[in-house]
């Protein structure tokens, strides 16, 4: 049975009524809709049955939408067609523990009567986090010797990549791939259109481009998915994923442009686009889950979410289900918000296992606008991502950033939404070297770091602060973490 019942499509996810305002609302327990994790021992018909009980105390039919099952699978085809992207029995023995409905009409008290309850969230809303207008381009473009790109130390990297391994060539057959979950991309644009990731699962002629040709109205690979070619669109439940608002665009672009116009960090990483906001920029709690669910099971290796919404206590299914994720080795990264307050009041920067990134000025200073840490992260960041408190973690160029924008664009802008994707530039990049090392050491393809033996989620992040230009107070600090992102080689030179 796939992930997403096609029989809930109109199901109305977005209730803009209850979203950030609920969370400060005086009474916790009037929200409507909820996101329940389940004991996955408890099956579907079982929890049914039971929110039709005679307890409940609603006085409308209550209903229980799947959005990760037990039973999930991705279907045969998937797997005969797709096996070299992704680790899929890893991602499938996570499906087999984990459980997340969305129930409607039913109070708090009701759901947490219901048989095998683990965790209860409000719904809530989220929204692009970037802090100005988009301007148009100006003449200070993305380019090689851009003030972003020398600040992470692009050049200097690609120097020493073409001295010290000369055949460095990203696989095309295990490419790293970066999903941008955010306002869909232009993908089309001259920029990012050889950057775009293609499901080979539902490219039917196999010509290695998702076009009308193959879209034939069926779900080829069997993920649950109709025409799913480039990705999804969670915020309209369907396989456009064109941009209409700017924002992923211009995340996309910082991540992988190809350098026509603008430079992205990895010009050799593949974006999946993901769609969850609107032309207005927001979405929902409920639609990040199914984003994120999608990227994972299509083999993303970091997902980068320059999003968050303001909640007043962290999100308990939300936290159990980030730690399956970075489990699974999938790196999330995430933009700190830009409201110059606590990190802690912003989700999912707040989550601890996501890395947490704020913004920096052409003079590695921290800008007013980016949220910072309590000083408690003096002593937490770099512990672990498990254990870490609401801290900001490391910080990347956020303020009059220059990339691609839709129909063909290019604009400026600024936010931690721009920090964000350089970081899941800088990993995609190092991710892919590694991979290389690997393969080239062991003879063998290295689709994921479940599969690497070295480069895993623990010594990539460890090496990525480790790496960090130290900005603002010495050592780590609540505003910057561990500093500014470097693109370095450093790690492939050491033995350690």
């Amino acid at each position: 049975m796939p992930h997403f019942l096609q029989s809930f499509q109109s199901l109305r996810y977005l209730f803009l009524g209850i979203g950030l305002s609920f969370f400060g609302c005086s009474d916790l327990y009037s929200a409507s809709q909820w996101l329940v994790q389940f004991e996955s021992a408890q099956s579907p018909r079982v929890i049914t049955q039971s929110l039709q009980s005679d307890f409940l105390s609603v006085q409308s039919q209550p209903s229980v939408t799947w959005l990760l099952q037990p039973e999930a699978s991705l279907g045969a085809q998937s797997l005969a067609m797709d096996s070299v992207r992704f680790q899929r029995q890893q991602i499938l023995t996570h499906h087999k523990k984990d459980s997340i409905a969305v129930v409607d009409n039913a109070s708090y008290q009701d759901i947490v009567q219901m048989p095998g309850v683990v965790a209860v969230d409000p719904m809530f809303e989220i929204s692009i986090a970037q802090q100005t207008p988009a301007l148009s381009g100006s003449d200070a473009e993305l380019s090689e010797d851009s003030w972003p790109l020398k600040l992470i130390q692009w050049r200097q990297f690609h120097d020493q990549l073409s001295e010290f391994y000369p055949g460095f060539i990203p696989s095309e057959s295990d490419p790293v791939v970066v999903a941008v979950i955010d306002t869909g991309v232009d993908i089309d644009h001259p920029d990012l259109k050889d950057a775009i990731w293609i499901n080979l699962g539902e490219d039917i002629n196999q010509d290695g481009r998702f076009d009308s040709l193959d879209m034939n109205g069926i779900d080829d690979d069997g993920n649950g998915f109709v025409d799913d070619g480039v990705g999804w669109d969670f915020a309209s439940r369907q396989s456009n994923v064109n941009d209409d608002h700017g924002h992923g665009t211009h995340v996309a672009g910082i991540v992988a442009a190809q350098g026509q116009v603008v430079q992205g960090v990895g010009s050799s990483l593949q974006i999946m686009p993901i769609k969850i906001l609107g032309q207005d920029g927001l979405g929902t709690s409920i639609d990040l889950v199914e984003a994120i669910d999608y990227a994972v099971l299509n083999g993303a290796h970091v997902i980068n979410l320059s999003l968050g919404g303001n909640v007043s206590e962290p999100p308990e299914v939300l936290n159990k289900f980030f730690q399956d994720v970075a489990n699974l080795g999938v790196i999330v990264v995430t933009a700190a918000g830009n409201s110059g307050n606590l990190v802690s009041t912003f989700y999912p920067a707040s989550s601890p296992h996501v890395i947490t990134v704020g913004a920096v000025n052409d003079q590695k200073e921290v800008t007013d606008f980016s949220n910072i840490g309590s000083s408690l992260c003096r002593q937490s960041v770099g512990q672990g991502l498990p254990d870490k408190n609401a801290c900001v973690e490391i910080v990347a160029p956020g303020e009059d950033v220059v990339s691609t924008w839709t129909y063909g664009q290019y604009k400026t802008t600024s936010g931690t939404s721009m920090a964000a994707p350089f970081v899941s530039g800088v990993l995609g990049v190092r991710s892919a070297l590694g991979f290389f090392i690997e393969r080239t050491e062991l003879n063998q393809p290295i689709p994921s770091y479940l599969s690497a033996q070295k480069y895993t989620l623990t010594y990539v992040i460890n090496r990525l602060f480790q790496d960090a230009d130290d900005v603002g107070n010495d050592g780590i600090d609540d505003r910057s973490g561990h500093g500014l992102v470097q693109l370095t080689l450093s790690e492939f030179l050491i033995s350690d």
